[in-house]
């Protein structure tokens, strides 16, 4: 698989979830939803799926790329790489909606 050029700006940079985003579990599903205070910078609502939301609460409690990836491996049957590549895309979609902000 052939990597995208953001793929390696994820891995050097920091990153902090926006604190006006929170993660629900709604019924079986799980949901981004912004604060009103941000409604014009991201969208309002955005589903994810169970490993999204796992990320997402690895985020925001400031782990590094590095230990997201390693509890992951513990918590689900994957492979590094998998787990790495389903971070990035993910990490890529938080920055291109705003949920996410580059940390100073």
């Amino acid at each position: 698989m052939i990597q995208s050029p953001v793929f390696w700006i994820v891995i050097d940079m920091s990153y902090r979830t926006n604190p006006e985003v929170l993660c629900k579990k709604i019924g079986r599903g799980y949901f981004l939803l912004s604060t009103r205070k941000v409604w014009g910078e991201c969208p309002f609502v955005l589903e994810v799926n169970e490993t999204a939301a796992f990320f997402w609460d690895m985020l925001k409690k400031g782990l590094s790329r590095e230990e997201i990836i390693h509890i992951s491996l513990e918590r689900y049957n994957t492979s590094e790489i998998e787990a790495s590549d389903d971070l990035n895309v993910f990490i890529c979609q938080l920055i291109d909606y705003h949920y996410l902000e580059k940390a100073n």
